[in-house]
């Protein structure tokens, strides 16, 4: 079992994570993209390894794989899970809504395995995010904030890992 503490458990670090949450909103999707505002754009897979670096818990050079927007919905395998499988910053959780913290990182399932992702961002301490919110970003849509409790992501919901204390700190 991994002994080092989640990332995201001190005020002042949830407050870098609210603040560069809000900084992403309203960017526009756009493939294997990761350029903040609303002339910019980001994939999901890719928004939150920006936000995990503008909160300060990873590298500005830390990077996240780029990805087919389509590979699982054809039958190809999944590139993120494996992937975020094999990383050491992150450790699974169960991925159930009452386990949650903020900065969790949740994996989806829209075709054939993880092809999703999302950033949990509340837990109804903050008014200005919605209990249980999961901030993401949809094709031909802009990053925005749902409700986890909403039974089109729940039911969607297959995988969740939570940010470690990064060993040695942020480079």
């Amino acid at each position: 079992m991994n002994e080092r503490p989640p990332w995201f458990r001190e005020p002042g670090r949830l407050a870098a994570l609210y603040a560069a949450v809000a900084d992403w909103m309203g960017t526009p999707w756009a493939p294997n993209s990761c350029a903040r505002g609303p002339r910019g754009g980001v994939a999901c897979h890719h928004l939150p390894a920006a936000i995990y670096r503008d909160a300060g818990w990873l590298p500005k050079a830390w990077l996240a794989p780029d990805g087919d927007p389509k590979g699982t919905r054809f039958g190809g395998p999944g590139v993120i899970q494996p992937w975020l499988d094999s990383r050491q910053e992150f450790v699974r959780v169960p991925p159930l809504p009452h386990e949650l913290r903020p900065g969790d990182l949740l994996g989806f399932r829209f075709w054939r395995g993880v092809d999703h992702l999302g950033l949990a961002v509340g837990d109804g301490s903050n008014p200005l995010l919605p209990p249980s919110g999961v901030v993401h970003v949809l094709q031909h849509s802009r990053t925005t904030r749902v409700e986890l409790s909403d039974p089109t992501w729940l039911g969607r919901l297959l995988v969740a890992w939570r940010p470690l204390e990064l060993q040695g700190g942020v480079a």
